[in-house]
């Protein structure tokens, strides 16, 4: 379909689904995608296929999409940047014909931080698919779009600009994502780092009073916390004994690193609180939420392994009772929970390699 998803598909023919697109679920699949490849390094053809299809997603949500955004007040965008800016414009955006509200089209920060996530990282696997200076509008709307505190605003009208009245949970920290991993492999701009690690700053202080119940999975901010923050033991990721970018950046800021991790470490004990602990028995059994569902398992999985796999950075390797009984208890979560993702894919038929909404039946 020239780079565009089949959005939705459902196992009975007989049901019709709405036709919908969701700009933010391509961009994340996209980037998936691109993981995907990486993972795959030896396996030439495969990775060729992953990579092909990447690069048509990106080059799709680029036409259909992706437009640059004008301020309406121009003195008050150049306080915070300069130069051009573009965002993923729910459709319709300006490059459809189609009617639209009175505030004309939107465009959620979210969709310009899961684009930036997703083209900076097929950009580490096939250079050239992305102009900088599209890579670069991108991540002036994020730093645009954020207040003094360090919160968003999740979305951005056309008419009437920015708006208060919404605030997403996850897109700050896919915002914040997509800024460290421009900063780590596109442009060296502290400015970059700085808003991510302000952004991060804000959900920490906001969360640190919170009950352990009413802490969001935040999967995003985990991801970032990670990418932000060096971690001695994965130094064999990067060259040689030099100081990673992100890690020689970061310190240049006047952020804590502990206020951070804590902050991540506080969500990762919120998701092992509400897991379910179903019977080994039972088909649900490694889901994080009561019903099953396969997506929101996923999702706090990919946050789970981020933390694992930089022990350092978040004291996972500190040796005393409580860490490793904690570690252990993470280990087992991811385990278990990666054993029911395995278990719920479609396994047969026209909808092999897929995934239901949930593992069985949910009840009407």
């Amino acid at each position: 379909m020239g780079g565009r998803f089949v959005y939705r598909g459902n196992m009975d023919r007989s049901v019709r689904l709405k036709d919908k697109y969701n700009w933010l679920r391509h961009a994340g699949s996209t980037y998936s995608l691109v993981k995907s490849a990486a993972f795959l390094r030896g396996r030439s053809r495969e990775r060729k296929h992953l990579l092909d299809t990447a690069v048509r997603c990106i080059q799709y949500m680029q036409r259909e999409a992706i437009g640059d955004v004008h301020p309406l007040d121009e003195s008050n965008a150049q306080q915070r940047v300069t130069g051009r800016m573009a965002a993923v414009w729910t459709t319709p955006g300006p490059k459809s014909s189609a009617s639209v509200g009175r505030r004309g089209p939107f465009a959620k920060l979210g969709g310009a931080g899961l684009a930036l996530i997703a083209m900076v990282t097929l950009e580490t696997e096939r250079p050239g698919t992305t102009s900088r200076e599209d890579l670069l509008a991108l991540a002036r709307f994020i730093v645009f779009m954020q207040k003094d505190d360090g919160s968003f605003y999740s979305k951005y009208y056309a008419k009437s600009g920015p708006d208060p009245s919404w605030t997403s949970l996850y897109y700050p920290g896919e915002a914040a994502l997509g800024l460290i991993l421009m900063y780590e492999h596109i442009d060296q701009n502290l400015q970059w780092l700085r808003t991510a690690a302000r952004a991060l700053q804000f959900l920490a202080r906001r969360r640190e009073t919170q009950p352990l119940r009413e802490v969001e999975a935040d999967h995003w901010a985990l991801l970032a916390t990670a990418a932000l923050l060096p971690d001695e033991t994965a130094s064999h990721r990067h060259d040689g004994d030099k100081v990673p970018a992100v890690a020689s950046g970061f310190a240049q800021l006047d952020v804590s690193a502990e206020e951070l991790t804590s902050h991540a470490l506080r969500v990762v004990e919120s998701i092992l609180s509400q897991a379910s602990e179903w019977s080994i028995t039972d088909l649900r059994h490694g889901s994080l939420m009561f019903e099953g569902t396969v997506t929101p398992t996923s999702t706090r999985l990919e946050g789970l392994l981020a933390v694992l796999q930089s022990p350092a950075t978040f004291g996972l390797d500190k040796e005393s009772a409580e860490r490793s009984e904690f570690t252990a208890r993470l280990r087992n979560v991811v385990t278990d929970g990666i054993g029911f993702i395995l278990r719920a894919q479609v396994r047969r038929g026209d909808f092999a390699g897929a995934w239901p909404r949930a593992i069985q039946r949910l009840p009407p």
